[in-house]
């Protein structure tokens, strides 16, 4: 079961009200989410968060569909303050860790997801990799796991999700974020969206999915695989399917354990979701 790797997959409706909700948490997160990727494109930025947060939310789906007590309310905080790990399950906090790919197939193979890396950043003391046993649910937790996943989040030049702003709309939220270094008081969410209403004729946002990427579960990291992870330089992966543009801690796919090793019954039943073989 070491290998096995689930390929989720939901029913577009909800598919779209997660990407519509993952979107609003992006804009009005943004101005006091950390740059950490250095893309100084506010665009880009927004459409980054609300990627992290489609992965999360899908995964999330997935547990409730399929009865997995994950929880999430400890771990939640207000738009202006950083998440504490993405989910509590068991003694144990966790974090998904999605990376996007560039493929012209729905999906890959299973060999060519068990070779890619799972990576944690490590761009210095401060960052994920050094902080990756400190717990910040205890004495609830007693231990700190990773779980990777992948998504197709192109197809050739044709990105997955497309968010459509005015230029009125993204000086807005870059005045926010100037202001947000400045450690101004949080605005509401209210006057937020009242704003992006205005500064986008009505609409607060508009967006265009070119296609429903699934999410891809392929692997959990535990204490007891730390030891085995190794520095990578930003490169690309296997002839494209992604590039990084940090240092991370790295190690293959296929040399870590599957999420079913937590839930076996998964392999007998499942809900909105498959094994990948």
């Amino acid at each position: 079961m070491k290998h096995t790797l689930i390929r989720i997959q939901i029913e577009n409706n909800i598919y779209d009200r997660l990407v519509t909700d993952s979107i609003k948490y992006a804009l009005l997160s943004l101005p006091y989410t950390i740059n950490r990727m250095k893309l100084w494109d506010i665009r880009s930025r927004i459409t980054n968060i609300a990627k992290g947060k489609i992965s999360e939310k899908i995964f999330l789906h997935f547990c409730e569909q399929n009865e997995i007590p994950v929880q999430t309310e400890k771990c939640q905080t207000p738009f202006y303050l950083p998440d504490k790990k993405d989910f509590i399950m068991g003694r144990e906090e966790w974090d998904i860790k999605n990376n996007f790919l560039r493929h012209t197939e729905p999906i890959l193979s299973l060999d060519n997801y068990l070779n890619l890396p799972a990576l944690i950043p490590n761009r210095g003391e401060w960052d994920q990799w050094t902080k990756k046993n400190i717990c910040l649910h205890t004495p609830e937790t007693e231990t700190v796991c990773y779980l990777f996943s992948f998504m197709k989040g192109w197809e050739g030049r044709v990105p997955f999700l497309s968010i459509e702003l005015t230029d009125y709309q993204i000086s807005f939220i870059s005045e926010l974020a100037t202001h947000r270094k400045n450690k101004e008081t949080p605005y509401t969410e209210d006057w937020f969206w009242s704003k992006m209403a205005t500064f986008g004729d009505g609409n607060p946002f508009n967006y265009h999915l070119n296609f429903h990427s699934e999410l891809i579960l392929c692997g959990v990291a535990q204490k007891k695989d730390f030891i085995h992870f190794k520095k990578l330089i930003p490169q690309n992966f296997q002839n494209g399917l992604f590039q990084t543009r940090i240092n991370n801690m790295g190690l293959e796919i296929k040399n870590l354990s599957s999420f079913l090793t937590f839930y076996p019954r998964l392999a007998e039943k499942m809900d909105c979701g498959i094994i990948l073989d």
